[in-house]
Parts: structure tokens; C-alpha cells; sequence
């Protein structure tokens, strides 16, 4: 009983209610997570790996469009510390 008060209710918007032909999503409970991870981490070893040299993408070139009137710009300013870590920052310097 507890379990199903646990529960998120999710609100279904107008897309949801259309027919979807599409296998049903399979549920994963919270515990499973570290289990999945390493699942994940087997299945895609070659995407995870961090030894070694970054291999060259495959497929065609990239291209980056822009539009014609950009402008570049730069931000020079520091950006603010987050609350939690402005007393750490702060005894570290």
C-alpha cells in the first residue's frame, strides 16, 4: 500500500491521449538505478571510455549555420558562486 502512495502522478497533455502504436514504456524502480548505470556502462563501453585518444566522429561533416547579421560577443564578468559553496571558496583562498 505504501508503494502505490509513492507513486508520481503524472498530468497527460493533449499529445498523450493520441493513439500511440509505440511498445509501452517499461517502468524502472528507484533502487535499480546503480544496476541500469552499469548496464549502460557494458552496453556502451566504447562511448564511455576515457583512456586513450578520442576517436574521429563517423558521418558526414558538420556544418554550423549562421545567421547573417550576427554579431560575436564575449561575457568577461565571473559568474556568482552558488550559495552552498562560497564559505568553502572562501577558506580555500
Amino acid at each position: 500500500m505504501k508503494k502505490e502512495s509513492q507513486k508520481l502522478k503524472v498530468k497527460e497533455s493533449p499529445k498523450s491521449k493520441e493513439k500511440d502504436n509505440s511498445k509501452p514504456k517499461k517502468r524502472y524502480r528507484f533502487e535499480d538505478r546503480e544496476k541500469i548505470a552499469e548496464q549502460l556502462r557494458k552496453e556502451y563501453a566504447d562511448v564511455f571510455k576515457t583512456e586513450g585518444e578520442l576517436r574521429t566522429m563517423v558521418g558526414p561533416p558538420m556544418k554550423i549555420n549562421l545567421k547573417d547579421d550576427a554579431v560575436p560577443f564575449a561575457i568577461y564578468s565571473a559568474r556568482t558562486l552558488p550559495l552552498a559553496y562560497r564559505e568553502p571558496t572562501r577558506l580555500e583562498l
